[in-house]
């Protein structure tokens, strides 16, 4: 399973995470079709005083976003795509 490669929308983001077999969970084996908001993003970059364009904040912050994304889907977390709030990274 190849992932899809980041896509800029007017909204957003929207990415794929790969997920691995954990805490015997078969289910949450795959990949994972995710999304964040520019909204999100800003917020993002607010914390590191960042200015830039959302694609630029994903691209700085994207360890971390994948980080979060891949952890939300192995926990369970339901939604398709799976959204990341401003609220999961407080």
């Amino acid at each position: 399973m190849t992932l899809s490669p980041a896509r800029v929308t007017e909204d957003g983001i929207s990415f794929q995470v790969r997920t691995e077999y954990r805490y015997n969970n078969p289910s949450s084996l795959g990949i994972r079709d995710c999304f964040i908001s520019n909204e999100v993003l800003e917020m993002l970059a607010q914390g590191r005083s960042v200015a830039a364009k959302p694609e630029e904040i994903f691209k700085l912050m994207q360890g971390k976003i994948l980080g979060v994304a891949r952890r939300m889907a192995q926990a369970g977390v339901p939604g398709t795509p799976l959204r990341l709030l401003s609220a999961t990274f407080q």
